[in-house]
């Protein structure tokens, strides 16, 4: 795991800085790797809550790579957006479903999800790519 450039403790939480974003996504996404690691062992799946926004952008570039080097299986992971609008829907291209097809979901990307919103069977995840080799 990365190292952070310094640790502030706040109200009994332990704040990790990193020198730079980058740093910071890949701290993030290793901590998540653990994470899915510990559940998949523990109960055989893992579940994820996961945010939109410019914020957690390098942390999901950081999953995918992590994924693309053999490091990370998303085969036993959920995921759930934290949030959407209402009443957009999921094949709108400013709903956050459509976000994180583009950041996470995409053909090349690990991952099934559970968009929120309305789910439409036209943009289902498991319709989107049948053929995932992390689906098998």
């Amino acid at each position: 795991m990365l190292s952070p450039a310094r640790t502030v403790e706040r109200a009994g939480v332990s704040i990790l800085v990193y020198g730079d974003a980058g740093s910071a996504g890949r701290a993030a996404a290793l901590r998540i790797q653990s994470t899915v690691h510990a559940a998949v062992a523990d109960r055989g799946r893992a579940v994820l809550g996961l945010a939109t926004g410019s914020t957690p952008r390098k942390v999901y570039s950081h999953l995918v790579s992590l994924h693309r080097e053999g490091a990370l299986s998303f085969r036993d992971v959920v995921t759930y957006n934290l949030d959407e609008f209402y009443p957009i829907g999921p094949l709108d291209p400013k709903s956050y479903r459509s976000y994180m097809h583009q950041h996470l979901f995409s053909s090349d990307a690990p991952g099934r999800c559970a968009p929120a919103g309305r789910l439409s069977p036209l943009f289902s995840c498991r319709q989107e790519r049948p053929q995932a080799p992390w689906s098998r």
